[in-house]
């Protein structure tokens, strides 16, 4: 009697332990999956392949990661290659975009720029008051940025700190924090691997008078995307 009740038990282990090593593993699939149109597959497992084509919309109600499942500060970023458009709303502890760049420097106002243009004004000195502008002269920045390309110019923007203008005693001036205020920079000029920006107009009165008006303060911060 012990021996019939014996061989039952051990064939019932073996199948399984049998069926628990044929569900852990992963089974190749080397062809197409058939079904109807419209028919829905949803697999309870994991899904591991080397390239998948949707044609229609994809649907994730869980997080996307690539290579462990480590999250974002790992060494596998997640990699779009390809143009992305976002219709809703993005929310990140950190927005980190390679393809922007930006440079920063100062430019000394006091200094004549790398490029120079003048305008002269009508009329002769000999015969005008000496206080009259004879000629303006126009001074630009010449600043190194690579990705300016003449096939295709990226979306480049400049801004610069406030020129700031003393107040008069004994009046008090209204922008007590100007110092730290970025604009917009207004005339910007670009040619291959270089933006020119226009930081200072000087002008010579008749008698040799040089009257300089600046439009930055110094320090500017140039955005390409």
């Amino acid at each position: 009697m012990q021996k019939r009740i014996t061989i039952p038990v051990v064939i019932i282990c073996a199948m399984f332990l049998t069926t628990g090593i044929a569900l852990a593993a992963p089974r190749d699939i080397t062809s197409k999956i058939g079904g109807k149109a419209n028919e829905v597959f949803k697999i309870v497992g994991g899904l591991i392949t080397k390239s998948l084509q949707v044609d229609g919309n994809i649907q994730v109600n869980g997080n996307i990661y690539r290579g462990k499942r480590a999250g974002a500060g790992d060494k596998n970023p997640l990699t779009v290659a390809d143009d992305l458009k976002v219709t809703g709303t993005i929310t990140s502890a950190g927005l980190n975009v390679p393809a922007t760049k930006r440079y920063a420097g100062t430019i000394d106002i006091a200094a004549a720029g790398e490029v120079v243009t003048e305008s002269y004004t009508t009329g002769d000195c000999a015969l005008l008051p000496v206080t009259y502008p004879k000629v303006q002269r126009f001074h630009w920045k010449k600043i190194a940025v690579p990705e300016a390309k003449v096939a295709a110019y990226p979306d480049i923007r400049m801004y610069v700190k406030a020129s700031i203008t003393a107040p008069v005693a004994p009046s008090v001036n209204p922008f007590t924090g100007v110092a730290d205020l970025w604009m917009p920079a207004g005339s910007i000029y670009m040619s291959p691997g270089y933006v020119y920006y226009f930081f200072k107009a000087v002008q010579e009165a008749c008698n040799g008078t040089l009257t300089p008006s600046y439009f930055t303060s110094g320090e500017y911060q140039i955005v390409v995307q």
